[in-house]
């Protein structure tokens, strides 16, 4: 039977070359999108047959484990010969007497799931849901480096109030020498905020971002800092997986005209001069505004989520294929 186990920062090099695997460019499939949230989600994972699972809370209902898609390893993807892992899953729900639930299954791999269980007219009891509002937003990388076209007009013009703002103005790399003074950047940017409205996601990120900062050299990420007037206005900070860049974190002071865009731009020029095609910038978590925000950059694809669930008499009544 799987037995999961926390996601440390000690894990990260045993479960990295897992979700490097994956081909959907899908953020819940990174070190970002997995470590970082680990506590808001619960997840924790387990590996066998050269198989990376992961488990935490379903978006939909928190109290019900969920599962991510199975990930193979480098060495043994693409095998026909070896049998569906999520028949591991299939155990270890009916040893728990629980319905198996994936949650967070981008739309390239819904297929397979689709076909796991050999349990004919019994299908139409499988629970299916898009999660609205929880699609990742895809990119063109050379879009936001070059910020080209009508599309992009009122961005560009955002990026010369900066320049105006300070033509000096410059990057920096994020690097362990770096940190304390980022730090005092963060606590300054977070000082008294009104939190009054504040969701739980929204809290969650702020202290997870400070946590970041102590534990940034840990992680296999990069990230800038962008300095005008001497001073820090803003730093960046995500991970490349094949040809996709991940943002993880984007901070920036609101006071400073047009921090933002170049902050998104200088990250962007960064990325595809070493060999980045996409940009994901994640899911909107429902926010309407961050919505509106994330659509400003005029994505080229919404990278869809779904929900999906097999009841637990249906998993006592099926066997699981070996497809």
């Amino acid at each position: 039977m799987l037995e999961f186990k926390a996601l440390t920062l000690d894990t990260i090099a045993e479960v990295k070359p897992y979700l490097d695997t994956q081909t959907w460019r899908s953020c819940d499939y990174t070190v970002g999108g997995i470590y970082l949230w680990a506590d808001c989600f619960d997840y924790q994972y387990a590996i066998a047959e050269d198989v990376l699972f992961i488990k935490g809370n379903a978006y939909a209902e928190p109290e019900i484990p969920s599962f991510a898609a199975p990930l193979r390893g480098p060495s043994t993807r693409g095998r026909e010969d070896n049998k569906c892992p999520c028949r591991l899953l299939h155990r270890y729900c009916l040893a728990e007497k629980r319905p198996l639930v994936f949650s967070s299954i981008p739309a390239p791999a819904k297929p397979r799931l689709e076909r796991l269980f050999e349990c004919e007219g019994r299908l139409d009891s499988v629970e299916e849901e898009l999660m609205a509002g929880w699609s990742d937003y895809l990119y063109r990388c050379s879009d936001h480096a070059d910020l080209p076209g009508a599309a992009f007009k009122r961005k560009r013009n955002h990026v010369s109030q900066f320049e105006r703002y300070d033509p000096e103005a410059r990057f920096l790399p994020i690097d362990a020498a770096f940190l304390p003074r980022l730090r005092r950047f963060y606590a300054e940017l977070t000082a008294d905020p009104d939190l009054s409205n504040a969701g739980k996601m929204q809290l969650y990120e702020q202290e997870m971002v400070a946590r970041l900062l102590f534990d940034y050299p840990r992680y296999p990420f990069d990230g800038l800092a962008l300095e005008a007037r001497g001073e820090i206005v803003g730093f960046t900070i995500g991970e490349i997986q094949g040809d996709t860049l991940h943002v993880h974190v984007e901070k920036a002071r609101y006071d400073v005209p047009g921090a933002y865009e170049r902050l998104a731009q200088g990250f962007a020029q960064w990325a595809l001069s070493r060999g980045a095609v996409y940009i994901n910038r994640q899911d909107a978590s429902g926010d309407p505004g961050l919505k509106r925000s994330k659509e400003s950059w005029r994505p080229i694809q919404l990278l869809r989520k779904y929900h999906i669930e097999y009841p637990y008499d249906m998993l006592a009544a099926c066997e699981c294929e070996d497809i």
